[in-house]
């Protein structure tokens, strides 16, 4: 048997170092591979920031879309999701990854989706704030820091085929204007060159600092957005308006009639407030007085409701209170009708007026004095403190003194000590019957100065005084502090 031929070591080795290039080229297809699927999402082992940014509508924002500052592209969208929270409006979610040059973003970073080209592609534009505080790697942007976004497409949205028929047909009128008029038009762009300098003057003025035309741009868009949740209502507002104006159009002759009559009738109304000025400050001023007896007035309305549930009942018994009362209505009829009646009245009338003016005296002189009762309590001890058994009484008349000097006998003069006090004062001032003073001198009339006010109290019967004060009689007259 022939010997095993020997291959020659060169060519062993040389079949060897292939199988390890192929392996190394198999590795580095299977990384570029690797690298190449999963480039959208980030280029392995860089150190980026990833941050969730809430926004109210993604708008075709797909995953590996730009994240730009500035215009400059910063990182990209590794993710979309939706949410859609208990009874609030669905948002979206992304997720996004930040090169490390972009830094910390601060709290007040505000983001917006905006379109990237007519074609619909869009990416996020953050817009970074001047807080001193900053987001942590991994935390969320809320959606209140979110602007609203619009492109290109929702305006075309707008149009729809009746609309797009329009504006063909406008398209296709405005090229008939057009047609024949080149030498117009070019007259017409020739002039631009003399429009733009004062047009670059008023775009000068316009970027100028002090014009704040960003500002303006900013409340304008700011009031655009709060007037479109009530576009309809605002649509109806301006058709209603339309139709008002067209109806002045009709009556233009009367509307400027007004307008020319306008300026006196404001002159005349100028008058007017005028006038009736002094008489609104009085009006002012008497509001202002009774602010104080708007506090007492919720008691007023208490006790006036008492008082009407308190005349619920007065009221119900009315009907029974209807016959009696037409019988005596009736009756007082009669007695008005008698020719005696007149003249009696008139003698009752006359008996009023002169018991007022003997009760004017006598009240006062009762309730401060007690004069009645000391009276009636001094007639009784004189006329009725003797007697016999059942049988009347007997007066007791006696003389305690003589009197003044000469008092017993008649003189043509006074006695040089008489005191006589015909009609005392009795009053809440004084009470002069039985406190005048003794001075051993003549005293005819009031003695001068005040007398105490002090008398002797009685004590009426037994049951009097509840009587007087079922029948309402123990009201405190004027002038009695209770």
């Amino acid at each position: 048997m022939a010997p095993a031929r020997k291959l020659p070591t060169g060519r062993r080795d040389r079949s060897r170092r292939f199988a390890v290039l192929g392996l190394l080229a198999i590795l580095a297809a299977a990384v570029v591979g690797y690298i190449g699927y999963t480039a959208n999402s980030g280029l392995p082992f860089q150190n980026r920031a990833e941050f969730d940014v809430e926004v109210p509508n993604a708008d075709r924002l797909i995953d590996a879309a730009d994240v730009r500052i500035g215009g400059i592209r910063v990182g990209q969208v590794l993710n979309v999701t939706a949410v859609s929270p208990a009874g609030g409006r669905p948002y979206a979610r992304l997720k996004v990854a930040l090169e490390p040059s972009v830094g910390p973003l601060p709290v007040d970073t505000t983001a917006q989706v905006r379109p990237a080209s007519v074609l619909g592609l869009t990416y996020v534009d953050l817009v970074l704030g001047g807080s001193a505080r900053t987001l942590a790697a991994g935390s969320t942007l809320p959606l209140v820091r979110a602007k609203p976004s619009s492109d290109l497409t929702d305006l075309f949205d707008v149009f729809d085929r009746s609309s797009a028929r329009r504006f063909r047909r406008a398209l296709a009128d405005l090229s008939g204007g057009f047609a024949g008029r080149g030498t117009a038009l070019n007259a017409t762009i020739s002039s631009i060159s003399r429009l733009l300098p004062k047009l670059t003057g008023v775009a000068t003025t316009l970027s100028a600092h002090d014009a704040q035309l960003p500002a303006f741009l900013r409340g304008y868009e700011a009031t655009v957005a709060a007037l479109a949740p009530v576009s309809d209502e605002l649509a109806g507002l301006f058709r209603g308006a339309a139709t008002t104006f067209e109806g002045l159009d009709r009556e233009h002759a009367a509307l400027a009639d007004t307008i020319d009559a306008a300026p006196a009738a404001e002159t005349a109304v100028t008058r007017a407030f005028t006038t009736v000025r002094p008489a609104l400050d009085g009006l002012a001023r008497l509001s202002v007085s009774l602010r104080p007896a708007a506090t007492a007035l919720p008691a007023t309305l208490r006790r006036v409701n008492a008082t009407l549930t308190a005349g619920a009942a007065p009221l119900r018994a009315l009907p029974s209170l209807a016959p009696p009362l037409v019988t005596a209505l009736q009756s007082l009829d009669g007695l008005s009708r008698d020719d005696n009646t007149s003249g009696a009245l008139r003698k009752l009338t006359d008996l009023a007026g002169a018991t007022r003016g003997a009760l004017s005296l006598l009240v006062p002189a009762q309730v401060h004095c007690n004069v009645i009762s000391l009276f009636t309590q001094g007639f009784a001890g004189t006329f009725g403190t003797l007697g016999t058994g059942d049988g009347p009484s007997l007066g007791a008349l006696y003389l305690a003194e003589s009197g003044a000097i000469g008092e017993p006998l008649q003189n043509a003069r006074p006695s040089p000590n008489v005191g006589i006090n015909p009609l005392p004062n009795e009053n809440a001032d004084e009470c002069e019957a039985g406190n005048e003073p003794w001075s051993d001198k003549q005293q005819l009339g009031n003695p001068p100065g005040l007398q105490s006010k002090t008398t002797r109290e009685t004590v009426p019967p037994p049951g009097v005084t509840q009587r007087a004060h079922d029948a309402g009689l123990l009201t405190d007259p004027e002038g009695i502090t209770p």
